[in-house]
């Protein structure tokens, strides 16, 4: 009886590293990394820094086209904005009027990650620290941007 218990111990221990390590911080890119790492998947990179701060105040805005959709990626000056703007994407999302059909949700300290598919098609939006991804495309491309964004280590 003894050696069992020890098992289940040992297991439940062996449990709970998995699961806290899983769920550590996550290491936001930088706009370098991000255009590295896009350029490497077939991605022509601009930088619409300009253009969005006519919208919002970002100390970085990077924009990685293909030929079916893009993917914007923002740098702010803190965690907060950061948090801000990933708020006001979701709501946007989920306020829209659109039907939605399938959502996911994760947050964590340093990190959260929201995409649905709607009828209008497939939105993402995703935190690291300062950093910010969106996407709103048609939802066809989902699973393609999920393996990005996955891979980049946003999801």
């Amino acid at each position: 009886m003894k050696i069992i218990n020890k098992f289940v111990a040992v297991t439940l221990i062996f449990i709970m590293i998995v699961l806290l390590t899983a769920c550590g911080n996550k290491t936001p890119k930088t706009a370098d990394e991000f255009t590295s790492f896009m350029e490497s998947k077939g991605f022509t990179v601009a930088d619409s820094t300009l253009f969005a701060q006519t919208i919002i105040t970002a100390d970085t805005v990077l924009t990685a086209l293909n030929d079916n959709y893009e993917i914007d990626f923002y740098v702010l000056s803190s965690d907060t904005g950061a948090s801000s703007l990933f708020e006001l994407n979701k709501s946007a999302f989920e306020s829209d009027g659109s039907t939605v059909s399938e959502t996911t949700n994760i947050s964590s300290d340093n990190y959260n990650y929201y995409d649905n598919i709607s009828d209008t098609g497939f939105r993402l939006t995703a935190r690291v620290d300062n950093t910010v991804l969106y996407c709103y495309t048609d939802a066809e491309y989902k699973d393609e941007i999920i393996d990005i964004i996955t891979e980049l280590g946003y999801k």
